[in-house]
């Protein structure tokens, strides 16, 4: 069972869901997938385990992945598919200067949501290749909170996918403070992995921390859709 489906953009979006189980507000991952819970895994899917609970250091999903690349705070990895028999190696491309052409912050764009020259051949043509990222985080009380978010390649945009600190069944969940590391409690500049509408390489829009109304010791993160993040650990 998923714990949630959506799309993590920002930490505060991966705190505001761990919160969430940990108030049992939504389920959290009990054990490991089954295949048939494998083969399942969807557009979106997200799945939260506490370490110490399940037994689970690292996540098994049945599936090939990449080699991981840091995002921030967060791990990127991209499902290594099988090539159709009868398709051709990529070509490099025909112009040589055209790499020197793209802008570095366009190239770290692109790499952080998975649009890579070259590398979509290893999916059939018409599958849309699946993305995993990865977070982990270990509160102050010695819990190791793991969260692990499934994306399509081409879809990490779309309005079908719910980002968790703009949904409004999520508005009463306020992250406490003892829960979470004081530096990320107080972390006001976020590296978004994915900034809808935005230009690639944009940079840092406001955000701020506030006192939950609901509850003093909490805090809730209000983020514009554009933001910049910090450091992870792999939990894949």
């Amino acid at each position: 069972m998923e714990t949630y489906n959506g799309f993590i953009r920002t930490p505060a979006d991966a705190i505001l869901l761990i919160q969430a189980c940990y108030n049992g507000f939504l389920p959290r991952v009990q054990k490991r997938l089954s295949p048939k819970e494998g083969r399942s895994i969807r557009n979106g899917s997200v799945f939260i385990w506490e370490e110490h609970e399940t037994g689970l250091r690292r996540w098994t999903d049945g599936r090939k992945w990449s080699a991981s690349r840091v995002s921030g705070r967060f791990l990127i990895y991209r499902e290594m598919g099988q090539k159709p028999r009868d398709e051709p190696e990529a070509e490099p491309p025909s112009d040589p200067g055209r790499n020197q052409e793209i802008s570095s912050s366009n190239r770290d764009f692109r790499s952080v949501v998975g649009i890579n020259d070259g590398q979509c051949s290893e999916q059939p043509i018409g599958m849309p290749q699946l993305m995993k990222l990865s977070f982990s985080i270990t509160s102050p009380t010695g819990h190791n909170w793991h969260l692990i978010n499934y994306y399509h390649q081409f879809e990490s945009s779309s309005d079908n996918l719910r980002q968790p600190i703009h949904d409004p069944s999520l508005k009463h969940i306020c992250p406490q403070k003892s829960l979470f590391p004081q530096s990320l409690v107080n972390d006001r500049q976020n590296f978004a992995i994915f900034s809808k509408g935005s230009s690639p390489g944009t940079k840092l829009l406001q955000q701020t921390n506030q006192s939950c109304k609901i509850c003093g010791g909490c805090y809730r993160q209000q983020v514009s859709s554009r933001q910049i993040v910090g450091d992870s650990n792999d939990s894949s």
